[in-house]
């Protein structure tokens, strides 16, 4: 039941979010909490990490995409190459470093753990930063996320990471949409300064 509700709100949350709506961190919130407790229960230790970084992330991104209601939402924008780089050095660097922890501790596949972890930390605040490359992030773990959940057996979790990767395409597809002919993206600046 705990892994059917924590798939519910996680569901819920991600479409809202490919939906470009405030509302999907509050429920994102309760998803994240819901699969604390089961990774806790299955021993992917570091997926716990994730979803307490999540929860505190949460509340950053619901405040960073809510702000003052009069002004604009903040706008979708990208990162440089040289910030591209950072943030896979920094996936890397964590995922080292979560790993050697997690070697010492029963978690049942530290290696991929870390590395999932790694990416979806990095994903997640890209998120709440409105930054485009977040989605690509997702595409990718998503499928590693689908095989893990699988060998562990929870599999109404993979069939949500399924899920969860056509969402994420759909997803970079509205926000580059968003990005390039929104009100607020690049092509609207351009057409308008044209």
């Amino acid at each position: 039941m705990l892994e059917i509700l924590a798939v519910i709100f996680t569901f819920v949350c991600v479409y809202l979010t490919t939906q470009n709506k405030v509302s999907s961190w509050p429920i994102g919130i309760i998803g994240v909490s819901l699969y604390f407790a089961l990774f806790f229960q299955v021993g992917l230790y570091a997926e716990m990490i994730t979803q307490a970084v999540f929860f505190i992330q949460g509340f950053y991104g619901w405040y960073n995409w809510a702000k003052i209601k009069e002004k604009p939402p903040a706008p979708i924008t990208t990162l440089t190459t040289k910030q591209r780089a950072g943030w896979v050095g920094a996936i890397l660097a964590f995922t080292i470093i979560l790993w050697q922890i997690l070697i010492h501790t029963s978690a049942s596949i530290p290696l991929i753990d870390s590395f999932t972890t790694s990416i979806s930390l990095v994903a997640n605040w890209l998120l709440a930063k409105r930054k485009l490359e977040n989605w690509w992030l997702w595409i990718f773990v998503d499928l590693i996320y689908v095989g893990m959940f699988i060998f562990k057996t929870l599999y109404w979790t993979a069939g949500l990471y399924f899920v969860f990767f056509f969402m994420a395409m759909y997803g970079l597809s509205k926000w580059k949409e968003e990005f390039y002919y929104g009100k607020y993206g690049r092509g609207y600046e351009d057409a308008r300064l044209s």
